[in-house]
């Protein structure tokens, strides 16, 4: 029998709607946690930011008393800085071993960064003539400059202290 009443009939929703509604609904919730997430990754990021401006106050702090103090000036930490990418110990010590001649060894550096590199070498030769080989070479050098013998000792080997200055890239 047919429904003849007035009142309006529900009609349920069809599979497309639920789909619809269903795939609306996740894409709600995902939304919400990347919000969530780029909120919390922009408060530690802030919180980074405030510790790296710290770090770098207490690092001017740090070089401001220093040159009060007259210990290190601004222009002298800048040429350390730069001498050591200029000059790394690996650089230095390669061509200190290509002046050695076999008979020759090196027993200790010291390397000493400032406005120049200074070095303190101890080298032991196996005879006087392998130390003399080595002092001409570096003095030679265009890499190293003002290269002073220190106190040797010549008994069959020769032990010696060596001092010079590095230049980076050699002699103008």
């Amino acid at each position: 029998m047919p429904d003849f009443s007035t009142r309006r009939r529900v009609s349920r929703p069809g599979q497309g709607e639920t789909w619809l509604l269903g795939a609306a609904l996740v894409a709600t919730v995902v939304s919400a946690y990347e919000a969530s997430s780029a909120w919390a990754w922009r408060g530690a990021a802030r919180g980074a930011l405030a510790a790296a401006r710290h770090e770098a106050e207490a690092l001017d702090s740090r070089r401001r008393s220093l040159e009060r103090r007259g210990g290190t000036s601004g222009d002298a930490l800048a040429s350390q800085i730069r001498l050591t990418e200029d000059a790394p110990p690996s650089r230095v010590m390669a061509e200190i071993a290509a002046l050695l001649p076999p008979d020759a060894r090196l027993e200790g550096v010291t390397l000493r960064y400032g406005r120049r590199l200074a070095l303190d070498m101890q080298v032991v030769g196996r005879s006087a003539p392998a130390y003399d080989l080595f002092l001409k070479r570096l003095a030679e050098s265009p890499s190293f400059e003002e290269v002073v013998p220190g106190a040797e000792t010549r008994e069959g080997q020769v032990q010696a202290s060596v001092q010079a200055l590095y230049r980076p890239g050699g002699r103008p």
